[in-house]
């Protein structure tokens, strides 16, 4: 008898099993998450009124954020906002342009934001390249609306 036998585990055909379909399962939950995300991302590339609508509604949340009110309100707010905003900018031609306008101002904050620690010249560069790729999203969407 050797003295590793203890520690040995018996060889199981249920172990080799298990940790297969834990693996499958795991890897295909993992890719049907990011497929999910990339499938959403792409949605709201198309629509840019939707995606307007959630950038300006995140403006009255980042300036009421410190009045401590609870996450339901927040949430609230947020979709109220954004069901308002997408009704208004396809309502009125001037609310479109001044949610562009708002929508792209918003997009610049965060792609500030973003690079907070980077030399001022590669912040200035970032937020130049998200400022005209949205706003020409925004133009390429509202231009194959009105036609």
């Amino acid at each position: 008898m050797d003295e590793w036998d203890d520690y040995r585990k018996p060889y199981s055909l249920t172990d080799d099993i298990s940790s297969t379909i834990g693996g499958s399962l795991f890897s295909m939950l993992f890719f049907g998450a990011i497929s999910a995300i990339l499938g959403m991302l792409g949605f709201l590339l198309k629509r840019i009124d939707i995606l307007n609508s959630i950038f300006i509604s995140c403006l009255p949340i980042m300036l009421t954020l410190n009045n401590g009110w609870e996450r339901n309100v927040y949430l609230g707010i947020f979709i109220a906002s954004v069901i308002v905003m997408v009704i208004l900018q396809h309502s009125f031609i001037i609310i479109r342009v001044l949610c562009s306008i708002f929508g792209c101002l918003t997009v610049l904050f965060f792609s500030y934001e973003f690079r907070l620690h980077a030399p001022r010249k590669e912040q200035i560069i970032t937020m130049v390249i998200a400022g005209v790729i949205y706003a020409l999203l925004n133009l390429s969407y509202w231009n194959s609306k009105s036609n």
